[in-house]
């Protein structure tokens, strides 16, 4: 039997069964109550990959937490797994929604995408207050108040997406009719206590209609809300999913074996891979890399003040550890790690953080981030990383630095007396 016989057949096998079981198998069954039914966002079957673990960091949440939002998809409909809610819905027609949510004050972290069986319906707004609130203001996309359409009475999986990330959802409700209904009859999806058990026939439903169920021999649907992904699926490289549900991710992708381990592509993954790319590096490549990372007029301690000089407050990022002191190797001329510190000071040697701050181009920066840095040494044994040529023209730069701190920083004592001309003296520069 192909796989689409087989899954007219489930669904037909599936509706036989809703029909011969009595009304009175559904009491206590997960059931959503049609007068208003109350449902702790932590409470879901399936987490997908929108929401982050449940957090209890911001107050005034009810049950045990609220989960955050961890991904940014504004575009209708909304792509990734979303979270899954199994819920039998008694009786066919429109159940209006009510999210409870925290817009953490923001206007980039205030809305939310829901669905039901793996389909996007549309979307609910919520006010920039940094507070909890209740909401069925439709954003977008669905219908005005947002609900679900109910075909006829069985099991459904309830969806929602995230639609910005920093949001955080704490509960929903749902009602056949389009007021609040307050708190409502609380069910838990997940069934801990063991009274939401779930009838034969209906258990066994295949949510996103590819043929497979999460009950399926010999291999489970591993993802019953995707019908792109299946037991027997074609594995798709790069798409970081388990598209055949064997329990692995890429396997048998076009990688080669590299020295240290990992893993390497050998050819463009735009070339074998259908997933389009997700990053795109927009640098200068003119002359001004080659300046000082750290200028004297960048206000890098956030307080509204140009920082003219070293900040020790401030972590310099580079090509030398800003926790640990660096001696000077006079024989090989080089900078080598001396010991670790807790507060990047280091008396007698070296701060790798003020060598940061006084020796990094922009160049070295960036190289540091792409790669690792530029590294003129590289063996089992032996890694030694140089800084970028800096031509002695206007590319070249002078750091001054007269704190009292200078000996924790550099193995040089602060001159008791400073030099300075006067009157009666002359400096003669030559």
């Amino acid at each position: 039997m192909n796989k689409g016989k087989s899954m007219i057949t489930k669904i037909l096998i599936a509706g036989l069964l809703l029909c011969l079981l009595p009304a009175s198998l559904y009491a206590g069954i997960c059931s959503v109550v049609d007068a208003g039914t109350y449902i702790e966002a932590e409470h879901y079957n399936n987490s997908g990959n929108n929401f982050g673990t449940m957090s209890s960091a911001t107050g005034g949440y009810s049950g045990s937490g609220y989960l955050p939002a961890t991904s940014n998809d504004t575009n209708f409909p909304p792509s990734g797994t979303p979270l899954e809610y199994l819920l039998y819905f008694p009786t066919a027609g429109s159940y209006y929604l009510h999210v409870k949510g925290n817009s953490n004050d923001s206007n980039s972290d205030d809305s939310i995408w829901y669905g039901i069986s793996g389909s996007p319906v549309g979307g609910i707004d919520f006010p920039r207050d940094n507070n909890w609130n209740w909401s069925n203001v439709r954003l977008s996309e669905g219908p005005n108040p947002p609900a679900i359409n109910i075909p006829a009475s069985g099991l459904y999986a309830v969806n929602f997406w995230a639609r910005e990330d920093g949001f955080k959802f704490d509960a929903f409700t749902m009602s056949t009719a389009a007021a609040f209904p307050g708190g409502g009859t609380s069910i838990d999806p997940r069934d801990p206590l063991g009274v939401c058990t779930t009838p034969a026939g209906v258990a066994d439903h295949d949510f996103d209609g590819d043929g497979f169920t999460e009950q399926s021999l010999p291999t489970a649907d591993c993802n019953d809300s995707d019908p792109s992904i299946f037991p027997g699926q074609t594995e798709l490289c790069g798409n970081a999913e388990d598209d055949n549900c064997d329990g692995q991710v890429d396997e048998n992708c076009s990688t080669v074996v590299i020295s240290d381990g990992g893993l390497i592509a050998q050819v463009p993954l735009t070339l074998v891979n259908p997933a389009k790319p997700q990053i795109m590096l927009n640098m200068s490549n003119d002359h001004q890399l080659f300046m000082a990372a750290y200028s004297d007029y960048d206000d890098y301690d956030g307080d509204q003040v140009p920082d003219k000089t070293y900040i020790h407050a401030v972590k310099y990022f580079g090509y030398f550890d800003p926790d640990k002191c660096y001696d000077y190797d006079t024989l090989d001329d080089r900078f080598e790690p001396a010991s670790l510190t807790n507060d990047r000071y280091c008396s007698g040697n070296w701060s790798g953080n003020f060598l940061n701050w006084a020796t990094m181009a922009r160049i070295d920066t960036v190289r540091k981030i792409l790669y690792g840095g530029y590294r003129s040494t590289d063996t089992p044994t032996l890694t030694v990383l140089e800084r970028s040529y800096i031509p002695n023209d206007m590319h070249s730069w002078v750091k001054f630095y007269n704190g009292s701190d200078l000996p924790k920083l550099t193995p040089f004592n602060k001159p008791v007396t400073e030099r300075t001309a006067s009157s009666a003296a002359t400096v003669t520069i030559s």
